[in-house]
């Protein structure tokens, strides 16, 4: 326990950001599917994906790559790929999640960021409900990192009560703003999730990725208005960091600008969403 207790102070000073091993360079296998699934469905795909997500990441990469090749509009499979990649790999998951900066700006750490790039430009305003798998992976991984530099004991995942404990002291940390936000939104209570990433905009260096995150809130709840204030606070920053090189890849004023084109269409004011469309700045 001393050294479970140990580990949580370490994982109070991670920044969880706003998260198909990385994109494939070769075309993997066809996964297995039930002798009933129609090897022609999308949907097929993507819900083996989520069966093998907590016991086989790189397969579940594979299921989602799948999903993506049959239905190539399709945002949530695109998601999918990016979180699957990512808990494929521990090592690069706990240093991207902290924000190391050579793993921010790493290839594959932009290939599976491309990803997500990708579903947000389809469809931005998608319901990101991958969030828990991905904090859990993380926990996991930095726990059993950090106790084998220390000659502790490895976590083991599937003793629950061992995991929530572990899960509670993370959620408990006061730097964890974002990623109890992004659970709570992925759990669709989205006024606590708006609350939670304000708490987390005051103490963040870099506000882009929470104001945008906040803004999809509020459109899914019916809020464009503020929506499109948080769309306009997230270019603003951009626009000033336009020079740094440590941006995720989808932390981009052209996504911005079509969101903000997506929100002014949707409400019928359809010269503010030429502009926004046709004139990305």
């Amino acid at each position: 326990m001393r050294s479970t207790c140990a580990v949580l102070a370490v994982l109070s000073l991670a920044v969880f950001p706003a998260v198909v091993m990385p994109a494939q360079d070769k075309v993997p296998k066809r996964p297995k599917l039930a002798e009933v699934a129609d090897t022609n469905d999308a949907r097929a795909y993507y819900n083996r994906g989520l069966e093998l997500l907590d016991r086989d990441a790189s397969k579940a990469a594979d299921a989602f790559y799948w999903a993506t090749r049959l239905d190539p509009g399709w945002a949530e499979a695109f998601y999918a790929r990016r979180i699957a990649g990512f808990m494929s790999n521990d090592g690069l998951l706990v240093r991207y999640t902290e924000g190391v900066p050579n793993a921010i700006t790493s290839r594959d750490a932009r290939r599976l960021d491309s990803l997500e790039y990708r579903a947000l430009m389809i469809n931005p305003f998608f319901l990101r409900d991958l969030e828990r798998p991905y904090v859990v992976r993380y926990i996991v991984a930095a726990v059993n990192q950090a106790a084998i530099r220390s000659g502790g004991r490895p976590i083991d995942a599937s003793q629950q009560t061992e995991l929530d404990f572990l899960i509670a002291g993370y959620l408990q940390t006061g730097t964890s703003f974002s990623a109890r936000a992004a659970l709570a939104a992925s759990n669709r209570r989205f006024p606590e999730a708006l609350g939670l990433y304000a708490r987390a905009l005051s103490g963040s260096r870099y506000k882009a990725g929470l104001h945008a995150a906040r803004a999809r809130l509020f459109y899914l709840m019916g809020v464009s208005d503020s929506a499109l204030a948080e769309l306009q606070a997230a270019m603003t920053e951009l626009r000033d960091r336009e020079n740094e090189k440590m941006l995720r890849v989808y932390d981009s004023k052209e996504l911005y600008e079509h969101e903000t084109a997506m929100i002014h269409e949707q409400r019928g004011d359809l010269a503010d969403a030429r502009l926004h469309g046709l004139e990305p700045h």
